[in-house]
């Protein structure tokens, strides 16, 4: 019996329109993503700041976090320290345009997001961003109680090792791709420090992993010929192999 049956109509529609990478699942894989979907949704509180909350929200974020931690063992209890999940109207949270963020305390954590740019970047197939995986990427990394761009206790000791030695300031300030273009520019992590010379300190490694994660869900090739640690590192994370798993997506928007 194909997974598919056991969903309501709705359901279905909105995991099509909202979650692209569903339809190269396996069977398995879609049952298993079905039941920890039902299972994110109903135990994570989703409030609505000005905005009501439908089914169709809580699809296309809850779809996207069960995706990241589908492949792992103990899958959703990853998010176990997200307290809840905030969303607002239009397409960012402030005056500032800040599209999306996570508040962290010591022992949870709120995630914020705009309705309309979360929808924006799960459905245009040319959208280069995706705001629910950049922040469920951080929830991960905050796992630890530290945000800083080493979730450890996703990693085995070998792969904390490798992952230490790439997801480094030292490595991001002096790495170019084959072009010659410098990693600090690929990844765009000028948005969050200002670029100096000779200081690796403006490199904001827990950016890094968030913008990282992004490419190598929605554009595995660039990241694989530009930074082949890099997407090493997240294949072993995350335990999908993009550029194989999915081929791809359609060069037309989903809804």
């Amino acid at each position: 019996m194909e997974a598919e049956s056991n969903l309501g109509e709705e359901k279905m529609l909105w995991i099509q329109c909202y979650c692209w990478f569903y339809r190269f699942l396996s069977e398995e894989q879609k049952k298993l993503f079905i039941t920890l979907l039902d299972k994110f949704i109903k135990d994570t509180p989703f409030v609505g700041v000005g905005i009501q909350i439908t089914n169709e929200m809580k699809i296309a974020i809850a779809g996207w976090a069960v995706f990241l931690v589908l492949n792992r063992p103990l899958g959703i209890n990853w998010y176990r320290h997200v307290e809840a999940i905030l969303i607002y109207p239009g397409k960012t949270l402030n005056p500032e345009s800040t599209l999306a963020q996570i508040t962290a305390a010591s022992h949870y954590c709120l995630i914020h997001f705009a309705w309309e740019d979360i929808r924006d970047s799960a459905t245009i197939a040319a959208n280069k961003k995706n705001t629910i995986l950049h922040e469920f990427a951080h929830s991960l990394d905050q796992f630890n109680r530290d945000m800083n761009g080493f979730p450890e206790a996703l990693l085995s000791v070998n792969e904390q090792e490798e992952w230490k030695n790439v997801f480094h300031p030292d490595f991001i300030f002096s790495k170019s791709d084959r072009l010659g273009k410098k990693l600090w520019e690929i990844f765009e992590l000028g948005n969050w420090n200002e670029f100096t010379p000779d200081d690796t300190s403006c490199v904001d490694v827990s950016e890094l992993f968030a913008v990282s994660t992004e490419m190598f869900f929605e554009h595995p090739q660039e990241l694989h010929k530009r930074a082949p640690e890099i997407y090493d590192c997240l294949m072993k994370l995350y335990r999908y192999n993009p550029i194989i798993d999915f081929p791809k997506k359609e060069g037309k928007d989903l809804i």
